[in-house]
């Protein structure tokens, strides 16, 4: 698969090339369509639009400085399409023009006829659950805003068929994505991914999903049936229109190789090829041997899945181990896990780093056990013991880690916030 071309804020081209008016036109007439981008808004003259056209259907705010959602539109019952992409503050000669819009108010509910919602690069953080009751809604736009988690009540708009999230912050998509049956597009690149649900396979008219810049290592078997993306059309310069884009990911499965090749062989190789996590599995007991690093593993690393190596002088994680899910590290010396290691970790479930010595660096002063704010790309964690540390503070990603089951922090020399 080549690897992508980037434009703005650093999505790929496919995330930003798509034009307010091309999927408007197929939903309304123009006639219908009421054009109020640029003029610098930051209030809406509710009463001149409805003179200006009074029966609009389409409204277009793009380019203004509307600090909220209008919440008169909530009135406007036949509106079909809305656009308040970029809205920006007001500028001043010591204020930049950042994003501004945040809040999109439960009004926007009662708007029964609303086909296409598009809200690209505001400030937007979450959504309003009444969005769910927008039964009519085709295309809903939210690339390029600050959204630290999937919406999941979107999961309810069952008449959805283009969902564009690219250029947020969020974390892992919910099972119940699966439940969006006339899905056809999913653009989530850019965001912090570290895995997929097996649920997407049941998005059986999917023909676009876009993955691009994530941490993500494997991509779901299921992921091999859903044979629409396996006929990508092009452009006129034979970039691909649609299809499967997953470049710059750190893919384990399928190898990065396979991915360079293209959507026909990544569908190919999903169809004819295992995941290695679910082969032959080995536990590696090296309790108690003195050890500073754990090199050379025995066998081959791949099929490890347990490891109990407490009671050693190991100062750091041991990387390269896959498909590892028990990590057993109490009393060694480890103070740090680093960001490249945990990446590296998704298939973890049980990790234990109970009473780890204190160590100094070359200045002389004390280093202790922290958790950074990384720990969350171990996604599949159940079980994590930190107990008789000197841990002072968690990191606010530990909400991320939505398979936890067994968090301990006993004896730990301070209270852990």
């Amino acid at each position: 698969m080549k690897r992508g071309r980037y434009g703005s804020a650093g999505l790929p081209v496919e995330d930003c090339e798509i034009k307010w008016n091309e999927p408007l036109a197929k939903l309304v007439a123009l006639q219908d369509w009421l054009d109020m981008s640029g003029r610098h808004l930051a209030e809406i003259p509710i009463e001149s639009m409805r003179s200006e056209n009074p029966q609009v259907s389409a409204l277009n705010l793009d380019f203004n400085h509307l600090i909220d959602f209008p919440i008169e539109l909530g009135q406007m019952a036949s509106l079909v399409s809305i656009s308040l992409n970029s809205q920006t503050a007001i500028p001043r000669a010591s204020i930049s023009r950042r994003p501004h819009l945040k809040k999109i108010p439960e009004i926007v509910g009662r708007l029964s006829e609303l086909r296409m919602l598009l809200l690209r690069q505001n400030n937007v953080d979450r959504l309003p659950e009444s969005l769910a009751r927008t039964n009519a809604l085709c295309v809903l736009d939210l690339r390029l805003n600050n959204l630290q988690n999937f919406p999941e009540h979107v999961c309810s708009i069952r008449s959805l068929k283009q969902l564009f999230l690219s250029g947020n912050e969020i974390c892992e998509i919910p099972e119940a994505v699966g439940d969006l049956s006339h899905l056809e597009v999913l653009r989530i690149a850019n965001n912090r991914l570290f895995r997929l649900p097996d649920s997407i396979g049941n998005l059986r008219r999917l023909h676009t999903l876009s993955l691009r810049k994530n941490q993500l290592h494997k991509l779901p078997r299921v992921v091999s049936g859903l044979s629409r993306l396996g006929a990508p059309r092009t452009d006129p310069d034979g970039q691909a229109l649609d299809g499967l884009f997953l470049a710059d990911n750190p893919w384990i499965y399928p190898p990065a190789e396979v991915v360079e090749r293209g959507t026909q062989n990544v569908l190919e190789y999903l169809r004819n090829h295992e995941d290695p996590s679910t082969a032959t599995t080995v536990t590696v007991n090296m309790a108690k041997h003195g050890l500073t690093e754990l090199s050379p593993l025995p066998g081959n690393p791949e099929e490890i899945i347990t490891i109990d190596a407490r009671d050693n002088k190991l100062r750091e994680i041991p990387t390269s181990l896959l498909n590892l899910q028990t990590l057993i590290l109490d009393r060694n010396a480890i103070t740090t896990m680093s960001a490249s290691t945990l990446l590296k970790m998704g298939s973890l479930k049980v990790l234990s780093l109970q009473d780890q010595d204190e160590t100094r660096d070359l200045l002389g002063y004390v280093q202790t056990l922290s958790v950074p704010t990384e720990i969350m790309m171990c996604g599949n964690l159940t079980e994590l013991h930190l107990g008789r540390n000197h841990i002072i503070s968690l990191p606010p990603s530990m909400e991320h880690l939505t398979q936890l089951r067994v968090l301990d922090l006993q004896v730990n020399s301070h209270r852990v916030h």
